[in-house]
């Protein structure tokens, strides 16, 4: 993630439905304390982008689409595509093979640090 970061070339943004994901998945890990801290530091590295109203209507069709073949497939999934094929922008995610090859959207998985 650092060389993505790091690269003059590149804009880095995070959708606002991923800071409602980072505010769930550190509650679930007994984390909700350091959820402040984690959006800061989101905030700081990337501009945080609110969905309009077209990548919402477009999350809609995707999801409806997806969901016909694949159940775990999300609303907030389908947010992420939308506006990342909105954007013309790629999407970085570290969840697996999800979001592979979907709805035209250059998608790169990143692996955790060891």
């Amino acid at each position: 993630m650092d060389g993505i970061r790091h690269n003059p070339r590149n804009k880095i943004a995070t959708s606002a439905v991923s800071i409602a994901e980072l505010h769930s998945i550190l509650a679930r890990r007994g984390l909700g304390h350091r959820v402040d801290w984690v959006v800061r530091k989101v905030h700081e590295a990337s501009d945080v982008l609110v969905p309009s109203e077209e990548v919402f209507a477009l999350a809609g069709r995707i999801h409806a689409a997806e969901r016909s073949h694949r159940r775990d497939f999300s609303l907030a999934d389908a947010i992420l595509l939308a506006q990342a094929k909105g954007l013309g922008a790629k999407l970085l995610t570290h969840d697996r093979p999800l979001f592979k090859n979907r709805q035209g959207v250059a998608v790169q998985v990143l692996h955790e640090p060891r």
